[in-house]
């Protein structure tokens, strides 16, 4: 630097250091200013009078914002100056208690937030409180830097706010429980500035000594803020939340320029409309996005909605024709249009041919409405008609047949309110929350938006796609290489909600050869003679009871968008049980109209997700004449059996716990075994009656079995002096409650077992037999005093866990 020249700039001129801050309450805490040490400063003219050091970058916002001497240009650069220079500079502060502060060096300024320039507030801004320690308690790096003591030592921290739970020197609190030893503790200042901040801002009392003492943080702030702007303190700047970039390359700016806004929350009644809409009509099929609603109608309150280039909508106002209404602001309630934009945008004939099959879809409007209308008939007036009602028909002023506006009228009525719209969750900041604000001001209750179901970006096998990644695929490339129904199906099983969703490659490599194998399992079963006739069997009423349930989950999870659950219940668990069944019939195969029927539902609730693979079943395979997709929902054969389905567990599951300590067994038995005696008990002993009674009346009173039954047990009399070991018998049996409530109801409390287990297992010796390969199977009831005890085995007995014993013949 020149010092001559730099005198010379600077003769005669005031010369300021624009410190950036969005905590105006705090200026009366002020000790010092910060700089970058080796960060680069540059002069720019304020005013003819006036020159400010900051950085070019906030130079610019603030050329654009007219706040600096050269407006809508980037500034001429008066001079240069490294932060280290500008270290002990005497500077006088706004609301600073003392009448001169110094410039001194904070290590961790960014100069790509704010001014480069920052203001220290020690008693609230952690990092501000551990750099000046730093400084303190540091005579050799105060040395090092050319830093005199009477910049730092004579200036303690000044408390200015009374935060509960910190104290007036909340930072200093911060940092002591933190244990925060020095300003390079990026991490841990990060989360000392985020419980002091936000505690602050909500629960912070002034306590200046004066006219703002007493006065909550909140209330102060705004009313601060507007006191300097107005008494030349400060001046009201912008800049980007983040880096943005446009097209171009450039950095973009915030510039002051003519505006118009729409008023959405800074109108109360409006405000409250809505949040009404979202708390009691509005269905969101998620919490995070219902509190996502909540929390934009909480903040929004003005926002800018023209741009004077690019496409839009002209402002419909007189004067204001060279304004454009901006992208979000201009797609709230285009939605209405879709019922009608056939009648205006249909191409050469309406009801005849597609659009697509005469060469153009007309979207450009380069040709004519089928009807004739002309741009310039569709009026406001005609427009209010058809979303409205309003004018009736009868005093419509137009050209258009107005039997043909009676129609448009009776379309948009059909088709509206949207019952579910699908986005994106990084619009429901914007364009989601506005569009409910703009209905509810347009259109009368009744027309508001019904849902809205919200996902989450898209992952490739875990990972952000981008061509860097060679993991980058359009939707064409991954049908072209995967084939659309594996694609989607592989979507569907990439997850719901706002979570980011993994397609996993994979999958959709399985799920091709999963569609073709099941597809030639169809052909070759249906085509089959294996398949028997006549009256239903157990397991075949039990496979069939499984179609219900099926029917009702994948419904259920259908409604709730929950596409991941509704394929994992028809697709994956749906055959995971249809092989079962086939397990269970063993040699007697299965019933041929529980298979067809099985196929065929399985088509229908498959096909919103594989629509091409279930087209082909439908008609290639079962040979129904029309269209899946003109197929109704199925019906279920018969309410859905809990108790029925409960046999049938109780069957699958002694089974396999039988024939685990069968193969157990055997691989230390010297001979095969090949006899079984199984023993059922037929009722449930007094503990365990006492504990149904129990449970149910509990349940009975609150509705739900409660989260602390464990503790209400051990606590009640009936169960006073209860040995240690039956008590964890008690807890068991009572956690196994939840399931049965949850499949039965008030059911699940009855002193009788559900299942007849003896008769049972009788009808199925065949089937358990042939599994284990036995010559010999014996069933008897423990409770049966002639019964012999094969392996002291009639004692541990209990309902719903059979007791068994295997020997040898030889």
């Amino acid at each position: 630097i020149n010092a001559e020249y730099m005198g010379s700039v600077l003769e005669g001129k005031r010369l300021f250091l624009p410190a950036a801050t969005l905590r105006p309450e705090t200026m009366y805490g002020q000790t010092n200013c910060w700089v970058l040490p080796d960060g680069v400063y540059s002069a720019f003219e304020l005013s003819d009078t006036e020159i400010i050091i900051t950085t070019e970058r906030a130079a610019l916002n603030m050329a654009w914002q007219h706040i600096i001497k050269h407006h809508d240009t980037a500034p001429p650069v008066l001079f240069q100056i490294k932060g280290e220079e500008l270290i002990g500079l005497p500077i006088s502060a706004p609301h600073c208690p003392h009448p001169t502060i110094y410039v001194l060096p904070m290590l961790t300024i960014s100069l790509e937030k704010g001014t480069g320039i920052v203001t220290s507030v020690p008693s609230d801004a952690p990092d501000d409180y551990q750099a000046l320690v730093d400084l303190k308690n540091k005579p050799e790096w105060r040395k090092k830097l050319g830093i005199k003591d009477e910049w730092v030592m004579p200036f303690e921290v000044i408390p200015i706010i009374e935060i509960p739970g910190f104290g007036n020197h909340a930072a200093v609190k911060a940092c002591q429980d933190l244990k925060i030893k020095s300003q390079n503790e990026r991490d841990k200042l990060v989360e000392a500035k985020n419980l002091v901040y936000l505690k602050g801002f909500t629960d912070g009392i002034m306590i200046t000594e004066n006219e703002w003492k007493g006065v909550p943080v909140r209330v102060a702030k705004p009313k601060l803020r507007k006191l300097m702007i107005e008494k030349g303190l400060a001046l009201s700047y912008s800049e980007p939340e983040n880096l943005v970039q446009s097209r171009s390359g450039d950095t973009c700016v915030v510039a002051l320029s003519d505006q118009w806004y729409m008023k959405y929350g800074a109108d109360t009644e409006w405000r409250a409309r809505v949040r009404e809409h979202i708390t009691n009509t509005l269905h969101c099929y998620s919490l995070g996005v219902r509190r996502g609603l909540e929390e934009t109608v909480g903040w929004m309150e003005e926002w800018a909605c023209s741009r004077t280039f690019g496409l839009g909508t002209k402002m419909p106002f007189e004067g204001a024709e060279h304004f454009l209404i901006e992208s979000l602001s201009d797609s709230t309630i285009y939605m209405a249009y879709y019922t009608i934009a056939h009648y205006l945008q249909a191409g050469a004939r309406y009801g005849g041919k597609l659009p697509s099959e005469e060469g153009h879809l007309n979207l450009d409007g380069r040709k004519p409405s089928p009807f004739g209308i002309q741009p310039e008939q569709m009026t406001h007036d005609v427009w209010n008609f058809i979303f409205l009602g309003e004018p009736s028909l009868d005093k419509l002023d137009t050209t258009i047949n107005k039997e043909l506006l009676q129609k448009m009228r009776n379309e948009f009525l059909f088709w509206y309110p949207w019952d579910l719209r699908v986005s994106g969750k990084d619009l429901i900041q914007n364009h989601l929350t506005m569009s409910l604000y703009n209905h509810v001001a347009v259109f009368p209750p009744e027309h508001w938006p019904r849902s809205i179901y919200c996902n989450g970006h898209i992952l490739v096998d875990g990972e952000k796609m981008a061509k860097s990644k060679g993991n980058f695929m359009s939707l064409k490339d991954v049908i072209l290489e995967y084939s659309a129904d594996a694609t989607r199906l592989a979507f569907a099983d990439a997850g719901d909600g706002l979570d980011d969703a993994n397609f996993v490659i994979s999958v959709c490599n399985a799920q091709i050869l999963k569609l073709t194998k099941e597809m030639e399992w169809a052909k070759e079963i249906l085509q089959s003679e294996s398949l028997r006739t006549g009256d239903l069997t157990f397991f075949d009423k039990v496979f069939d009871n499984q179609i219900n349930k099926c029917i009702e989950e994948t419904d259920k999870h259908y409604s709730r968008m929950f596409f991941r659950e509704a394929v994992q219940t028809c697709w994956f668990g749906f055959q995971n049980t249809r092989d079962e069944y086939r397990t269970s019939v063993g040699e007697k195969g299965m019933h041929r109209h529980v298979i067809q029927r099985f196929i065929e539902v399985q088509a229908l609730l498959l096909a919103p997700v594989a629509p091409h693979f279930c087209e082909y079943l439908w008609r290639e395979v079962l040979g129904h004449t029309e269209s899946i997709h003109k197929a109704t929902w199925p019906k279920l054969s018969a309410p859905v059996d809990n108790f029925l389905q409960t046999t049938a567990d109780y069957l699958n599951s002694t089974i396999h716990t039988i024939r685990a300590e069968h193969i157990k067994k055997s691989k230390k038995a010297p001979k095969k075994l090949d006899k079984l005696a199984i023993y059922t008990t037929g009722s449930y002993q007094d503990w365990q009656i006492k504990t149904l009674l129990f449970v149910g009346k509990v349940w009975k009173t609150e509705g739900e079995i409660p989260k602390d039954l464990s503790k209400r047990i051990k606590e009640h009399s009936d169960f006073a002096g209860t040995p240690p070991a039956d008590f964890n018998k008690i807890m068991s049996f009572a956690a196994n409650l939840k399931d049965s409530v949850a499949r039965f109801g008030e059911d699940a409390f009855r002193p009788e077992p559900s299942v007849a287990e003896k008769a049972l297992l009788e009808d199925n010796k065949g089937l358990i037999g042939n599994i284990l390969g036995l010559t010999t199977l014996e069933i008897y009831d423990a409770s049966d005093a002639s019964a012999p005890d094969a392996g002291n085995q009639k004692p541990r007995s209990e309902v719903g866990k059979p007791s068994f014993h295997f020997w040898s013949s030889d």
